[in-house]
Order: structure tokens, then sequence, then C-alpha cells
């Protein structure tokens, strides 16, 4: 459960941690099924084992094409960011996941809305410190291709599509707005609130037009949901107001 926490922070800004960590996620699951549950997975993950099948079936064509590709290095990477298309499928089928319940799931979603507003805070502050105290020009502040400095420091960050990092923001935008309305804690809302405008902006500045009309859509479907699904209709209207606006 903590390595799938982990995992959830991490994949937004770093596909390398993001592959060690699945890795040990696939060990402690060959570890648990062995000592600890012969692994006995819960019967209700099997209800889904033909999209696992068609996950791991993916992987396996990539891992194929690398006996055909001219250039081995890229494929290597490739392969190794695929990997969680094979890894966690057999998670999910050799696993018992029933110690996955609703509170536990929210706390990994969380995680995940962390680790985008971790990646966007941290370029925000270095840039800032640049264009104050190193004098760098105020594009490093204003441009995409200048913000995400991070990126230089393998180690810890990749380079993330603009697109895929939009996507990444679209889902987390979806959980913060769906626990604005069920969560009962005033101090988690006020997250939510700040996070939701965060993933709102995110995309624009990014100036990702697939992440602009993502974001574009999502909030529609959202404004569909708060307005005809929970009928929370005075909310639908002042939202779509300021959406029109």
């Amino acid at each position: 459960y903590l390595l799938l926490a982990l995992f959830a922070f991490v994949v937004p800004f770093s596909w390398r941690m993001a592959t060690f960590i699945t890795i040990a996620i696939f060990a402690a699951t060959l570890l648990k099924g062995i000592f600890e549950e012969g692994f006995k997975p819960n019967p209700l993950q099997y209800q889904n084992k033909f999209t696992y099948i068609v996950f791991i079936a993916f992987w396996f064509l990539y891992a194929i094409s690398f006996f055909y590709s001219e250039n081995t290095a890229e494929a290597r990477i490739q392969i190794g960011r695929k990997l969680p298309f094979f890894l966690f499928p057999i998670f999910f089928l050799c696993s018992n996941l029933s110690y996955l319940n609703k509170d536990r799931v929210r706390t990994i979603m969380y995680c995940f809305v962390f680790g985008i507003l971790t990646l966007f805070i941290v370029n925000l502050l270095w840039a800032g410190y640049d264009v104050i105290f190193e004098e760098a020009e105020i594009k490093r502040l204003t441009s995409p291709h200048h913000f995400f400095k991070t990126n230089d420091y393998e180690i810890f960050f990749s380079i993330v599509h603009r697109a895929y990092f939009s996507a990444f923001t679209c889902l987390a935008l979806v959980f913060c707005c769906i626990e604005l309305f069920y969560v009962k804690n005033n101090i988690l809302k006020l997250v939510n609130i700040l996070a939701s405008v965060l993933l709102i902006f995110i995309p624009f500045f990014l100036t990702s037009r697939s992440g602009m009309l993502c974001t574009a859509l999502t909030l529609s479907i959202i404004w569909i949901w708060i307005t005809f699904v929970i009928k929370r209709k005075y909310i639908g209207i002042l939202s779509g107001i300021i959406m029109g606006i």
C-alpha cells in the first residue's frame, strides 16, 4: 500500500523512479504470495482479467520489437517506460487487494495530486528565484520551455510531454472536484479548491492545445455531473457562468 502511494506521487514527474517502484511492488507481490497468502487474490479482481491480458500483450509487442529496432538504446528506454503495462496487470491478478478500501484509494489519489502540484510549485519557486536573484530573463518564469528546469536532474525528474502532463492534471481535477462535494473536512475542502484552481491553470500555462481541450471537456463533464447528476443546480449555474466568462 505504501509503495502504491509512493508510485502515485512520483509518476507525474519521474518515470525512472516510478519504474523502480513498480519493480519493488512486483517483488513485494511475489514475496507476499510465497510467504503469506499463497497467491489467493480477491475473486472480484478477475472480472477485469481480459483488460489485464490486453495490457500485457501490449507490452509484449514492445518487447518483441526490441529485436527489430536499429536504436537498441532507445528501445530499452521505451520497454522500461512501458513496463507497468506488464507488471501492474500481474500485480492485480496475483494480489489480494481487499485491503484497498475506499479511503485508502482516496489517499493514493491525493498522493497523485500532490505529485503534480509538487512538480509545478518546485519549478515556480525555482524560476522565481532565478528571475529575482540570478537576473534571469522573465521568460524563465513565463515560458513553459524555460519553466521546467527540474528536467535537468534526471535522477529525480523526467522530461514529461506537455500533453501527457495535462492528461495527469485532468485526472487529478476530476478527483478533486468529486472530493469537494463529498468530503466533510473543511480543510480538505479548501485544499481541493486550491488544487482544482491550479490544475485548471497548468495546461493553459503549458500552452498544450490538447491539454487545454482536455481540460475544457473535463470541466464540461464535471458541470453536467454537478448540475444534473448530484443536482447542485445553484452551484451548477454559478460555475457555468464562471466557465462562460
